[in-house]
């Protein structure tokens, strides 16, 4: 039997717990934002930081694709801000998600991060109410058609 509360799924890809030092400035005055990543993934990571950074910045990032000398250039938005206010936010930073990134430089990241393990959660796994109440209106429906 299935459980009945299903758990969001809003990431694209698996992020893995690898650091990575990079360079991450503001496109519009090159001001430094960064400079230690983790959480990488195809599609984004974390970059730790006590700067203030609107949500929607636009961002251009440097860093080494992870176990090898390859560097990836990519532009980016900050799509989350972190205070370190809430018990389980282990650091301040932001969430930056790649906009813009050549696919040899996806393709490299993707494999490169193979074999590292995902982060542990920092928080426990949010519900998606509306898909939980969706599969119990389809087994409320097959019970009352048998």
């Amino acid at each position: 039997m299935q459980p009945i509360v299903v758990g969001a799924r809003d990431r694209t890809s698996l992020r893995r717990a690898v650091d990575v030092r990079c360079q991450v400035v503001t496109e519009a005055d090159f001001r430094l934002i960064g400079q230690e990543g983790t959480d990488l993934s195809p599609h984004g990571m974390f970059v730790r930081t006590d700067r203030e950074v609107a949500l929607g910045e636009v961002l251009i990032v440097t860093f080494r694709a992870p176990g090898t000398h390859q560097w990836v250039d990519a532009q980016a938005v900050v799509a989350r801000r972190v205070w370190g206010r809430r018990t389980y936010d282990r650091q301040r930073g932001i969430g930056i998600r790649f906009t813009e990134m050549d696919q040899f430089s996806r393709i490299v990241l993707t494999a490169s991060l193979r074999g590292y393990p995902p982060p542990v959660p920092g928080r426990s796994l949010r519900k998606d109410y509306a898909s939980s109440i969706y599969r119990i209106a389809e087994s409320t429906e097959l019970e009352l058609a048998a």
